[in-house]
Parts: structure tokens; sequence; C-alpha cells
């Protein structure tokens, strides 16, 4: 008789690892999904990101350096727009824009200079932050 409890015993202890593994597998896997889905954005992902963008005017910035900041924004995000609605992996998609990223960085560096780079991308960080659970994209073009 104990040792049929025991084997039962060992039995249900089985069955709950087995659904508990399941669940945690399906969970798992749905959550992935859903953070790394990468797509066309929503139509007014570029004007506010265009926004969150805009410089200001504490920068200290001339015209020229001003109208050429958002030449590149506008570039910038039009084409982060095509990678994320054009062809290939989710992962493709966030390494094509993460090597954007940091191409941009060093361009925005040489245009700006160091004080004002540091200081625009601390503003635009700011700026971004209300349009992060709007945009999936948001969190990547920073």
């Amino acid at each position: 008789y104990l040792e049929r409890a025991h084997i039962n015993s060992i039995s249900t202890s089985m069955k709950a690892l087995t659904v508990s593994i399941f669940l945690i597998l399906f969970l798992g896997a749905a959550l992935s999904g859903e953070a790394q889905k990468i797509g066309l954005p929503q139509p007014d992902f570029k004007k506010d990101m265009l926004t969150a963008f805009d410089p200001g005017a504490d920068l200290g910035l001339n015209d020229d350096q001003r109208m050429e900041l958002m030449e590149r924004n506008n570039t910038f995000l039009d084409k982060v727009i095509d990678i994320a609605g054009g062809p290939g992996t989710d992962t493709s998609k966030m390494i094509k824009i993460n090597d954007m990223v940091s191409d941009r960085g060093e361009v925005m560096e040489s245009l700006l200079g160091k004080d004002a780079m540091k200081k625009y991308k601390k503003k635009v960080k700011k700026s971004i932050k209300p349009y992060k659970s709007k945009y999936k994209l948001a969190k990547l073009v920073i």
C-alpha cells in the first residue's frame, strides 16, 4: 500500500511539473513574440518623433546647424520607417536600425560638437519617453 501511494505521489508531481513547464514555455513564447514585433509604425510616428527630435533654442545652434539637423532627422526617420515596414526578420530589422543609430551618433557629433551633442541626446531621451509606450520603434531610435 505504501509503495502504491509513493507511486501516485510521484505521478502527481510529474503531472504538475509538466503543466508548469508547459505554462512557462507558452507564456515566454507569447511575451517574446509580442515584445519584438517590428512592423510599419502608426501614421503619426514620424511627426511625433520629429517633435521629440526638435533641438529647441537652448542648444545654441545657428540656423544652418538647425536646418541640417532637421533634415538629417527627417531622412533618418524615413529610413527607420522603410526598414520597419520592409522585408526581413525582426532581428535583422533591429540590427539595421541599431547600426543606423550608431552611425547617426557619430555624424550628429561632428555636426553639433561634443557638448551640444550630449545636451541634445539628453533632451531627445526625455522628449521620447512619452512615446515609448505608444510606439515600439521609439525605443530603438534613441
